[in-house]
């Protein structure tokens, strides 16, 4: 009997660290607190069951009878809700899930039945303690009903889920079904068929069954991830020095060793419990960086997409406005030469500066369908070995009207050797000068603006050098930034072209940069090509 009671009180304690385990992990979860009823049921059955075997009094013997019948009705009532909520994935069926009758009718059954078995003399009339056995009144055949209607209830919900699930779900409803039914068949045979039929002597050996349970839960867990694994294996540590120092105690022989033994399982047990909630507060905010993680990935996407189209449609936007800006600088040209006749030199004075404002604007054009190219990687060159000297001298004489108009004087210095030839991509070079002269104009509100190119031993390297506004350290930093501008007032422009400029002269192997002593000191912009 010895071996039988502790076998009880073993599987009391390890019903116990389940359910607070469950009830560590997600106390509002339906599928833990259904099966945290079912567990501490069965937990609370062990507990009566081995308590009997030592009681010595009449009463006491009653009372305890009267709690393992109550234990009975947790498992039932805790195993129906159970297998109502789960698996979760098909609680939401109109014909399976949680509904509000359900638990009105668990709790009223729940207390109906517990005050049927508490009255003196209906469940159990008395008990007789050598040897040990129940005399059961009339009231054992309503509370056996009970119990088999319940317990049927929640089979047949888990049969029926079972046909309808699949994959993880049905292996996980075959061992919580496997687990459930071999535990409930011997506890059914040995604590309820055979009492009936006046034989006790095998009572106790019901809820040592609840170990099957355990088992097959336990697998379940473990094969298809009920729980996280790292919290298990945590817990199994934890418990497994919990039942050690828990058999320490039931065996220890004097009162000093009780002492000693249970004040450290004590200890054992709170340290334990700390460690696992720890551990789970690990996991899950593990979890929440990986959603967070997931989130950023799907955003990401999102932007990238968003991108591409922002760049498709810069592309196709800036390609439909190129043309009528070109033409329009055609006709003012023609205009301007006296193609439609003779005006006067006011007229010609406002054609300039309309000429001006749309060399700017096909500038401002071609930044854009630059940037489009760039951040979609399709910046093609066509490389042609040639004199940077005439690119640089034409676009100079391109812009020199635009800087009259503004009263300052732009002035090409010529080199005082030959510039040898380099490869180079005209266009692009052209327009890199050109970005660097309409800022080189716009920064400078007087004085001039010089431009010379000079030969080294291996490069070709062109200056502008300015009298403008200069440029402080913050801004010589960002200067070559998308969208960066210099704090400059009544300055207006994207930000777009320098970062264009160095786009283009890194693709040419070559170095940009810019030199200037401070605010109001001028600047001076450098470029450096490869000789060939």
């Amino acid at each position: 009997m010895d071996i039988v009671f502790y076998l009880l009180l073993i599987t009391a304690l390890l019903n116990l660290i389940l359910a607070c385990f469950l009830y560590l992990k997600n106390r509002k979860n339906g599928v833990n607190i259904g099966f945290i009823c079912m567990v501490l049921g069965v937990a609370l059955w062990s507990i009566t069951n081995a308590i009997c075997l030592k009681i010595k009094t009449l009463q006491t013997a009653i009372f305890w009878s009267q709690i393992s019948y109550l234990s009975a009705v947790f498992i039932a009532s805790g195993f129906l809700y159970f297998s109502l909520v789960f698996p979760p994935s098909l609680r939401t069926l109109k014909k399976f899930g949680p509904k509000k009758y359900h638990k009105i009718f668990l709790v009223l059954s729940l207390s109906l039945i517990s005050i049927i078995i508490f009255i003196p003399g209906f469940t159990v009339k008395t008990v007789i303690l050598h040897p040990w056995r129940i005399i059961t009144g009339s009231g054992l055949y309503l509370f056996a009903a009970y119990f088999l209607v319940i317990m049927g209830w929640a089979f047949r919900n888990l049969i029926r889920k079972f046909f309808l699930s699949q994959g993880k779900e049905r292996n996980q409803l075959i061992y919580v079904f496997l687990g459930t039914v071999l535990t409930a068949i011997p506890g059914i045979f040995f604590n309820l068929i055979l009492p009936i039929q006046g034989i006790y002597q095998f009572v106790s050996l019901g809820p040592i069954f609840a170990f099957i349970m355990i088992g097959f839960i336990s697998y379940a867990m473990l094969k298809y991830q009920l729980f996280n694994i790292k919290i298990i294996s945590t817990e199994l540590l934890t418990f497994s020095l919990w039942i050690f120092l828990f058999v320490r105690l039931l065996l220890s022989e004097t009162t000093q060793e009780r002492i000693v033994n249970g004040a450290l399982l004590f200890l054992v047990v709170i340290f334990g419990i700390l460690i696992i909630k720890s551990v789970m507060a690990e996991i899950r905010a593990r979890g929440k960086i990986e959603q967070l993680a997931k989130k950023l990935e799907m955003a990401n996407e999102k932007l990238k997409k968003l991108d591409r189209e922002k760049s498709d449609f810069l592309n196709i936007a800036t390609h439909q406005l190129r043309t009528p800006m070109t033409i329009i600088k055609g006709y003012i040209s023609m205009f301007k030469e006296g193609m439609f006749g003779q005006t006067t030199k006011e007229a010609k004075d406002a054609m300039t500066k309309v000429y001006i404002s749309n060399e700017r604007l096909i500038k401002l054009i071609n930044d854009l369908l630059d940037i489009s190219r760039i951040e979609r990687g399709e910046m093609k060159y066509t490389f042609e070995k040639q004199n940077v000297e005439s690119v640089i001298k034409n676009t100079v004489t391109e812009f020199r009207p635009v800087a009259e108009d503004v009263g300052l004087a732009l002035n090409y210095l010529k080199p005082n050797s030959k510039i040898p030839e380099i490869s180079f991509d005209a266009d692009y070079i052209r327009q890199v000068i050109t970005n660097l002269l309409d800022n080189a104009i716009k920064y400078t509100k007087k004085g001039e603006i010089n431009v010379s190119i000079s030969p080294t031993p291996k490069n070709a390297q062109i200056k502008i050098q300015d009298t403008g506004q200069g440029l402080n350290e913050k801004e010589m930093n960002g200067l070559f930034k998308r969208y960066h501008r210099g704090i400059k007032e009544g300055i207006k422009g994207m930000g777009i072209g320098l970062y264009i400029a160095k786009k283009v002269i890194d693709d040419h192997k070559g170095k940009i940069w810019a030199e200037s002593e401070g605010e109001g000191k001028g600047s001076a912009f450098f470029i450096e090509l490869p000789a060939s």
